[in-house]
């Protein structure tokens, strides 16, 4: 009678009962791979799974590989510049991990969504990891809170301070990097010039980015710039109203040459009336910039694009310059953006922010360690 036997060890107190299981680790929480080998051959896999596909933002740097999670996950979205959530989260969390060890922390948001993760280093470098997170409690931008993670840059992984105000607030927007800030001094459509505020407080003004192209001739002004350790970087957008084309010119400039200059290193997006090549990311470390682009008539991502630093800011690429591979994941589609260690490259996909409309609700994190950049062909 497994009732009485039941009921008399409740009376009892005993009869073997078992101490309580703790709850598994979600997939979401839970990274599949080891330490990137980069002794070895390139390797592709699944870093993590997203069986509901609630994982939507990532951001790396260092040792460090960050996402958001949301409950639950958010409906189909409407394009690709369609960036809001079509419904709010009950709860979102952040969880970082680390590379080498497979370790992570976890840091709950409540009811907020996460509209940017971007991982930076504060004045102390490498030594000083810290994550910016902005998070909002609806769609208007008045909701919207920067706060700065400061985490412990060897094991165990720990936060050691979390921070808010304008500090925070710059390293959402990549204008924060190393301790350096990076302002504009004047917006000019086609002369814009750039500030830098170094560790002690002494502000230069960088030199004026190019002001002409000789086949874009019209300017639209700067749309966005960032600062990664000792780079600075800007985005103007161009027109070639003969041709009705519209590019982004992305330049790069080493702030600790001799004679700093601007140096166009790649187009990030180019338009015309028929279609768009987009690039997704960058992921960004401190020996290169890595973007994949994605065919919007094609409506598939074909190549995976290196800009080696310092070496492509000092000499202009050229199509024998080694700077093309193979998709971090070639033969699959819902990649919504990509982020990169020291280690390795990473790449979100989730079919609700994808770019080419993926298919199904599940989502996941690729890894790609030890791509082999080769010529661009033909």
């Amino acid at each position: 009678m497994p009732f009485v036997v039941a009921a008399v060890c409740v009376l009892l107190g005993g009869c073997g009962e078992t101490a309580a299981q703790p709850a598994p680790v979600p997939a979401t929480e839970r990274p599949l791979l080891g330490a990137p080998d980069l002794a070895g051959p390139t390797h592709r896999g699944v870093f993590l799974e997203d069986p509901k596909g609630q994982v939507e933002r990532i951001a790396a740097g260092g040792h460090f590989v960050a996402w958001s999670i949301r409950t639950p996950a958010d409906k189909r979205h409407g394009g690709y510049d369609d960036v809001e959530p079509k419904t709010l989260p009950r709860a979102s969390k952040v969880v970082v991990a680390d590379e080498r060890t497979g370790t992570t922390l976890s840091v709950d948001l409540g009811r907020r969504w996460v509209s940017t993760l971007r991982m930076i280093r504060g004045a102390g470098g490498p030594a000083e990891p810290q994550l910016a997170i902005e998070s909002c409690r609806t769609l208007e931008p008045s909701s919207c809170t920067a706060e700065l993670l400061t985490l412990t840059p060897e094991p165990p992984l720990r936060v050691t301070a979390r921070t808010r105000g304008a500090a925070a607030e710059a390293a959402v927007d990549g204008r924060l990097d190393s301790g350096r800030v990076l302002g504009v001094a004047s917006r000019g459509k086609c002369s814009a010039r750039l500030t830098v505020r170094e560790v002690d407080g002494r502000t230069r003004t960088l030199p004026a980015l190019p002001a002409r192209d000789p086949q874009y001739r019209r300017c639209r002004g700067l749309n966005g710039w960032m600062i990664h350790g000792r780079y600075a970087f800007a985005s103007v957008r161009r027109e070639d109203p003969r041709h009705n084309l519209e590019a982004d010119f992305f330049y790069a400039l080493d702030l600790s040459a001799a004679a700093p200059r601007w140096a166009e290193v790649a187009r990030p997006y180019n338009g015309t009336d028929g279609g768009a090549a987009l690039d997704i990311g960058p992921g960004l470390t401190d020996g290169a910039l890595y973007w994949e682009t994605y065919d919007s008539v094609e409506e598939r991502i074909y190549s995976l694009t290196q800009v080696a630093l310092p070496r492509d800011i000092e000499t202009e690429a050229t199509a024998a310059t080694p700077n093309q591979s193979e998709p971090i994941a070639p033969d699959k589609g819902g990649a919504c953006d990509i982020a990169a260690t020291d280690a390795a490259l990473y790449e979100l996909a989730n079919p609700r922010c994808a770019l080419d409309y993926g298919e199904g609700s599940r989502g996941e994190i690729r890894r790609l360690v030890n791509p082999e950049f080769r010529p661009q062909e033909g």
